[in-house]
């Protein structure tokens, strides 16, 4: 079965072709990921990373985050970071003469018009959450995400650059890898994973941090975590999801569950 091996965001409403979401992340941060629609971060509170295909930046209140499409990233909080993020169909963009596909945007700004662009998307959603009926939410909403995305073509388009035959490679293959690590079960240790990757393990490790921010282990903890709170969520007991994904140290799974889930496991237990 052909694995996938990044983001598919499946748009509910078509005539609002975007996901606009608060985000709030501490220190354990965000699982790195990519898709092919672009995606602009605008942080309102806090410190931290973000963190774009091995290139890091610091960013705070203020500052606006430009994720390239199929760009691999993620954020983290120093110690904690909250940000809208705004991603935009391909299809819209393409309908209104952008095609973020082969274009490239500066990738960290400040630009306090489009900071107070997202404050009127964020309104203007809380009042769609309410229930409120007022027929002109949904055109307001279209032309302000359209007014974010035009200001970031006409401001922030910078010339493409060509890739790095090498790092291009580098890339490719950890998007691999997050591929393989995300479908993994049961234990396995680095050497394991080097084998059936088909590479050496100081360069799979070495890459992985470069572009990723985080190590193998951590990931692999992180997604295993997640996997288990879903078993426990669905009525599993801790001791049986805990074995489940991979742990097999009670006491190391609870430590790693608190530090990436933000509580204890029994907190999720239905009993």
């Amino acid at each position: 079965m052909e694995r996938i091996i990044h983001e598919i965001h499946r748009m509910k409403n078509p005539q609002l072709p975007f996901v606009f979401r608060e985000c709030h992340v501490k220190a354990n941060g965000m699982l790195p990921n990519w898709h092919e629609n672009i995606e602009i971060l605008c942080f309102l509170e806090g410190e931290g990373t973000m963190t774009l295909d091995g290139r890091s930046y610091k960013v705070g209140k203020g500052d606006i985050g430009i994720v390239n499409v199929d760009r691999l990233h993620t954020t983290v909080g120093e110690p904690f970071l909250v940000y809208y993020y705004l991603i935009v169909d391909n299809g819209y963009c393409l309908e209104n003469g952008i095609d973020v596909g082969s274009l490239e945007f500066l990738e960290l700004i400040r630009d306090e018009a489009l900071f107070s662009r997202f404050a009127e998307v964020a309104e203007l959603f809380a009042r769609m959450g309410s229930g409120e009926t007022d027929p002109t939410v949904f055109p307001a909403l279209r032309y302000c995400v359209l007014g974010i995305l035009l200001q970031i073509f006409d401001r922030y388009r910078v010339a493409a650059e060509k890739q790095n035959a090498e790092a291009a490679k580098g890339r490719a293959r950890v998007k691999e890898l997050v591929s393989y690590l995300r479908n993994v079960t049961g234990t396995i240790s680095l050497d394991e994973i080097a084998k059936e990757m088909g590479m050496s393990k100081f360069y799979m490790c070495r890459e992985f941090k470069r572009i990723t921010g985080t190590t193998i282990i951590a990931y692999l903890n992180r997604v295993r975590c997640e996997r288990a709170r879903r078993m426990i969520y669905g009525g599993a007991k801790v001791s049986e999801a805990a074995f489940a994904v991979g742990f097999d140290n009670l006491s190391y799974f609870s430590k790693m569950f608190a530090r990436y889930m933000g509580e204890l496991p029994s907190s999720c237990s239905r009993s």
